[in-house]
């Protein structure tokens, strides 16, 4: 049963952002004891991606107290050497980050959206694993998301900005030279949080989905595929305190289905039915119903073909029992019991890929003062 429990949106952007490295280390099972790298000040969100073009995965992370993003490039082996960091600005408090090729030019770059100052700073890869300046463009007050598509199919990537202080989400096409065009705000419930994007009615254009702690509720924002987006519709208060949302194929019927992560220890899954409509939710307990959920990614763990979920879990108001939870798909839109990896930390938010010459996906998930980085130690389908 849900519990009738509301938290702010600021409240949970405040416990999420406190993630406090404790003592411990990560029991044996799908994923080895945790390898982990400081950072300057408070760590946000990590992502993934061959920063230095040498076919290896490397990682970047924002530090949101110390207005920077840095960089660790991958060796191959799993392990990772510290790069450069870079400056966004001073008081933007980057929260949020995306990575893709803004200008075509064959180098990752990087976007953050920045809580503080209302915008969002553009980072030009080099190709090297360094980067230029940061560009700021517009977005909206309080910017907590942010999503890449080419929403108007023009074939240059594009900006989706979820505004957590205001009832928007800003759209910025881009330009295809590592600039955006002006901002166009989309009227969504109060304080949007997180979104994803993908082609829920089948369509063939991009659709955006956001969530939002303060309301509980989903708004569904379908696309033209023109660059603009009709009125929302809203799945009506379905959670209690909606902090994450992503999207995937869950039962392999080429529909996009939807993982709603509640802030107070419930993952939802919903089914599409290609139409752009969902079935009611399916809850799983991601940890104790005193626990505090953060963040969801999906992926293949072990190597079965279908999407896991892994879940960071905080643990209590105290940190207490905080956890990296995996639960293994079965492939039809359901998924097993929850398996928890305990490292003694608030973990944070998540990033998945292949750190190694194996064949599983590992996992980077941030902390207070960095980044750990967990090798998958699977072996297929022996782990189910």
């Amino acid at each position: 049963m849900r519990r009738c429990h509301s938290i702010s949106s600021e409240k949970v952007l405040l416990i999420s952002i406190l993630i406090l490295p404790l003592c411990g280390s990560m029991s044996a099972g799908q994923f080895g004891k945790p390898t982990c790298y400081k950072t300057p000040g408070i760590s946000g969100v990590v992502v993934v991606g061959d920063f230095n073009n040498d076919h290896i995965l490397d990682l970047a992370v924002t530090n949101v107290d110390q207005n920077s993003v840095s960089i660790f490039l991958g060796k191959g082996d799993g392990t990772f050497h510290k790069g450069g960091t870079f400056g966004i600005g001073s008081g933007s408090f980057p929260y949020r980050i995306a990575v893709a090729d803004f200008n075509h030019d064959g180098n990752l770059d990087l976007v953050t959206v920045n809580l503080t100052s209302a915008n969002l700073s553009v980072l030009l890869g080099k190709g090297d694993g360094s980067f230029r300046p940061a560009k700021n463009f517009t977005a909206g007050q309080g910017p907590s998301g942010v999503v890449v598509g080419d929403f108007n199919e023009d074939g240059k990537l594009d900006l989706a900005v979820s505004n957590q202080s205001t009832t928007t989400i800003t759209v910025l096409l881009g330009k295809g030279n590592g600039t955006f065009g002006a901002p166009h705000a989309y009227t969504t419930e109060l304080g949007p949080v997180s979104l994803t994007e993908g082609d829920f009615n089948n369509d063939g254009h991009l659709d955006l989905i956001s969530v939002s702690a303060t309301t509980g509720d989903a708004s569904l924002l379908l696309g033209n595929g023109d660059g603009t987006f009709q009125s929302p519709k809203n799945f009506g208060n379905t959670y209690i305190d909606p902090v994450w949302v992503t999207a995937g194929d869950l039962n392999g019927d080429k529909k996009l289905d939807l993982v709603v992560v509640d802030f107070m220890s419930t993952v939802s899954v919903f089914l599409g039915d290609g139409n752009g409509k969902f079935g009611k939710p399916k809850d799983y307990t991601a940890g104790k119903a005193s626990d505090y959920l953060l963040a969801a990614v999906l992926d293949d763990f072990n190597g079965e073909g279908v999407p896991d979920l892994a879940v960071s879990d905080t643990g209590d108001q105290n940190g207490v029992g905080a956890a990296l939870s995996l639960l293994l798909g079965k492939g039809n839109g359901t998924f097993r019991p929850v398996k928890q990896y305990r490292d003694g930390r608030f973990p944070g938010f998540l990033a998945t890929g292949k750190f190694t010459s194996g064949s599983l996906p590992d996992v980077a998930i941030t902390g207070a003062g960095g980044v750990c980085v967990l090798l998958n130690t699977g072996t297929g389908a022996a782990q189910r």
